[in-house]
């Protein structure tokens, strides 16, 4: 009995942590599909409050960025394109990295893979691509960004301290 005891409670930090990093990733997808029913109901105002600030910024700002969505929402509309789904499945692997800034906090970092499909008169089109994911408190807020936005080889640019681990180790391959 004492034996079964000892070994459950060496066994009980594994539990936690596994049932801690299930709780991260939970809210990692939730937060994720919160900002794309924003996107989908046209509230991109709400969309751009989940984007990482330094992509904001790196963009040009929050307004140019919001203009910029804007306008390119209103041509897809212009030209018949239709907005049926956005969606982003469980992340693969969550890297754990200390921040660039002064105080070199932990941040967690990972992708998403993320569904688009859209209609027009042809039919519909679905695009697969990965949703960057970063939290800088322990996965209570995250923040994202759209990896086809630019060039794999300029990302560091709009996502300072950027772990290139997530490209080799995508989705928990």
């Amino acid at each position: 009995m004492k034996a079964r005891l000892f070994i459950l409670t060496l066994l009980f930090p594994c539990f936690q942590s596994n049932s801690q990093d299930k709780r991260i990733t939970l809210m990692c997808l939730e937060q994720a599909n919160e900002m794309n029913k924003a996107y989908l109901r046209d509230d991109l105002e709400t969309y751009l409050d989940f984007m990482y600030p330094p992509a904001v910024e790196a963009f040009g700002g929050r307004q140019l960025l919001l203009e910029s969505l804007r306008k390119n929402r209103a041509k897809a509309l212009e030209m018949g394109i239709a907005f049926e789904e956005l969606s982003c499945k469980e992340p693969g692997t969550i890297f754990e990295k200390r921040s660039v800034t002064h105080d070199r906090s932990k941040v967690l970092q990972c992708l998403l893979p993320q569904r688009q499909v859209t209609k027009d008169e042809s039919g519909k089109e679905t695009v697969d691509g990965d949703l960057f994911a970063i939290s800088e408190n322990d996965g209570k807020k995250w923040f994202f960004f759209n990896m086809s936005w630019v060039p794999r080889d300029r990302i560091s640019k709009y996502i300072p301290g950027f772990d290139e681990r997530i490209l080799t180790k995508k989705n928990g391959n």
